[in-house]
């Protein structure tokens, strides 16, 4: 909030325009799945694996990425960084789940990671009744040009369907996607609540406790 008002207070003489492009329940793709799962028409949703992997060269990570950083600071490592877009999904599909696990690894870039005692890969798995959500993200470490993993498999009553950010295919054919509306939002905000997004989904309260 604190850095949302200091650029409120730069740009406000300035005619900018502000924006805030990333949140991933608002792609096309994931926007679509998740619509057909809240409005029913997939049905029995048993299993949900999201792949959010960022693939690196072989150099100096921090030339790329400003993490990671001391817990302290930041209060985690790529399950707070990266993992926090697969998190909201998952709760914006199916709520607040029964238990949630999670395994971490420092695996590929310990020459970092290790330093700031924060892990470069995570498996999250919540668990529903009748469904598993997981989640695996971080960073890899590859020898050349890396590239990036953002997918979500979700199986369900005779469907399989398989979405990136600007796309989803049901049992292979290809479906069209529903883009998100664009809306305005005057500055300096109200309050610290996001303004797209409801009352209740403000703050998930323990999810990761």
């Amino acid at each position: 909030m604190r850095e949302a008002i200091a650029i409120e207070e730069e740009t406000r003489d300035s005619g900018v325009k502000i924006q805030l492009s990333y949140p991933h329940r608002f792609y096309p793709g994931y926007r679509t799945l998740i619509e057909k799962i809240r409005s029913g028409v997939y049905e029995r949703p048993v299993s949900w694996t999201n792949y959010f992997i960022r693939q690196f060269p072989d150099t100096d990570l921090k030339k790329y990425v400003s993490y990671p950083t001391a817990a302290r600071i930041n209060g985690g490592g790529e399950l707070m960084n990266l993992g926090s877009h697969p998190v909201d999904l998952i709760h914006y599909a199916f709520g607040m789940p029964k238990r949630v696990y999670a395994h971490f690894e420092t695996a590929y870039w310990p020459d970092y990671y290790d330093e700031f005692g924060t892990e470069d890969v995570v498996t999250l798995m919540c668990e529903y009744d009748g469904l598993v959500a997981t989640v695996i993200v971080g960073r890899n470490r590859v020898p050349f040009k890396g590239s990036a993993v953002d997918s979500i498999d979700l199986w369900c009553r005779g469907v399989h369907a398989r979405a990136t950010v600007d796309s989803i295919h049901e049992n292979g054919t290809e479906l069209g996607v529903s883009a998100a509306s664009r809306t305005f939002v005057d500055l300096p905000l109200a309050d610290a609540r996001h303004p797209m997004i409801a009352d209740d989904e403000q703050i998930i309260e323990g999810f990761l406790d």
